[in-house]
């Protein structure tokens, strides 16, 4: 157990947060649940905060299925906070999400019963799509209640776990193709990071199939079941063609904001097949790094200055830093010409990830001229299409191919 000079009251109303909790060493501090958090086994001592509104005890998947569709159809709510239950708690923080409907109360309802509080506690939505994100969450619980050295030590270990998986996978003789199945009745697979989960434990990317391309199967009442976000299948408030960021803010989903972050979602998704194909241990972990850190540049532009008083993490000088060592350790000395993008896989997807990144600096760029942005944000942008130009270079080296150029001939 770790020492707390200052406990705060926390209520978790998911398991993922709970568990995240008393891997914090904020056990403790937990004065609240959901029926659901039963792990480790001091979960089941705290207080209940939330119920569920359907009795799904003895139910086949098919049943359960039909119910939770009948219900949603219906614009009926599957989890009710209680609200006695959560005044008694008093909490300082309220751990939820955003991400289903059918795991855990809405964060909307959340909102609406804690506005009625004495005391008005802060919300914290965890809403991961990717691994790094679910380990960010963790950082951004331990910031929130100021152990933010201790989370980020916790993630340390959990990123050496999950490296060492993967090294261990890459020896492995046979890499079964796998598939996670979340229900049976209809068929929903694993979505969000499970793919990435599973990819990363038998080394090959088409283990499992990714979160985007998951098929959908008929499910109650004509309702489709898609990769395990049974309730999330749409939301209905981006049909004007609008999105909202961090804040009270909505903008139009070709908002320069709004195609700068997704330009840089699109290069994470890159980065992420280049990792896949390549064979340097040193540039694989470097790229790694860069994908967590594009999730930084991702919530910094997601900020608007409706929301800056927001906790969000920020590129700082660093971030530079690490690149600019990034580009000097890959030293390839003088380049006088035109690299043509060819050889290995690997090489030439550092090659595609270069052009991305290159893109989405113009994308960061144009949004700066409309609103001034952090100025290590816009270096770090700059620097990183430079460090991916570099290894690539530097990988041709390495796998001793002969370097292409441009002949100009007609």
């Amino acid at each position: 157990m770790y020492p707390t000079a200052e406990r705060m009251r926390i209520v978790s109303l998911l398991p993922a947060a709970t568990e995240i909790c008393y891997a914090l060493g904020l056990g403790e501090d937990l004065v609240g649940v959901s029926p659901e958090c039963d792990h480790p086994a001091a979960a089941r001592t705290k207080r209940i905060v939330s119920r569920s509104l359907l009795q799904y005890e003895g139910r086949s998947s098919g049943e359960t299925s039909r119910m939770v569709g009948e219900r949603l159809a219906s614009a009926g709510a599957l989890y009710q906070v209680d609200v006695l239950a959560l005044r008694s708690a008093d909490p300082d923080l309220i751990l939820t999400q955003g991400l289903c409907d059918v795991c855990a109360p809405t964060l909307g309802d959340v909102e609406d019963v804690a506005r009625h509080l004495p005391r008005q506690p802060e919300i914290v939505s965890l809403d991961p799509h990717h691994l790094s994100d679910v380990l960010n969450n963790i950082e951004q619980i331990g910031r929130t209640c100021d152990i933010g050295d201790r989370a980020a030590n916790v993630v340390d270990g959990l990123r050496r776990r999950i490296e060492r998986i993967a090294r261990q996978a890459a020896l492995a003789d046979d890499h079964p193709r796998t598939v996670c199945l979340e229900w049976l009745d209809p068929l929903f697979i694993g979505g969000h990071w499970v793919p990435e989960m599973i990819a990363l434990a038998a080394r090959d990317p088409c283990a499992h199939p990714p979160s985007e391309h998951l098929f959908e199967t008929p499910g109650a009442n004509g309702c489709a079941a898609l990769g395990g976000m049974m309730a999330k299948l749409y939301t209905r408030s981006g049909d004007a063609g609008e999105t909202g960021l961090l804040g009270p803010q909505r903008v139009s989903k070709d908002d320069p904001r709004v195609e700068a972050m997704g330009a840089v979602d699109e290069l994470n998704a890159v980065l992420g097949l280049a990792i896949v194909a390549q064979r340097e241990e040193r540039v694989r972990d470097l790229l790694l790094k860069i994908q967590d850190d594009l999730f930084t540049v991702g919530a910094e532009l997601a900020m608007t200055r409706a929301a800056e008083g927001t906790k969000v993490p920020r590129i700082e000088k660093e971030h530079i830093a690490r690149l600019e060592a990034g580009i000097e350790s890959f030293d390839v000395g003088r380049v006088t010409e035109f690299i043509l993008p060819r050889g290995s896989e690997g090489l030439v997807r550092l090659h595609w990830a270069r052009t991305v990144a290159r893109r989405a600096e113009r994308r960061v760029v144009s949004l700066n001229r409309q609103e001034t942005l952090n100025p290590d944000l816009l270096r770090y942008m700059n620097r990183l299409s430079s460090l991916l130009y570099q290894a690539a270079v530097w990988s041709q080296k390495k796998e001793r191919t002969k370097t292409e150029h441009p002949s100009y001939r007609k």
